[in-house]
């Protein structure tokens, strides 16, 4: 998942514009090198979850060339042990040139 705004070629023009926007995207995940440890020999890893999910959720201002966009993430626990899931935040500005 990106932890921005698609669409970086799309601009409002000379007005001040704003939006918010939201999506959830799901993964299965066959390997995590991180979680399973060493593909050739024995290491530290813990219990996986075969399936993921990242909820998202934002705003951008668009101003003549310019945007800024805030993203929020929340993804689901990705191990049987974890104490609570990853959350984050993306500030990304973008200029059309």
């Amino acid at each position: 998942m990106r932890p921005s705004l698609s669409g970086v070629e799309h601009f409002s023009g000379g007005r001040l514009s704003w939006s918010i926007f939201a999506g959830v995207q799901g993964r299965a995940v066959a390997r995590n090198l991180f979680l399973d440890g060493n593909t050739w020999e024995d290491s530290a890893s813990v219990e996986r979850k075969p399936f993921v999910a990242d909820f998202q959720t934002g705003l951008s201002v668009s101003a003549g060339d310019w945007r800024l966009a805030y993203t929020y993430v929340w993804r689901t626990e990705e191990f049987e042990t974890q104490r609570a899931r990853q959350d984050f935040g993306a500030l990304a500005l973008s200029v059309r040139l």
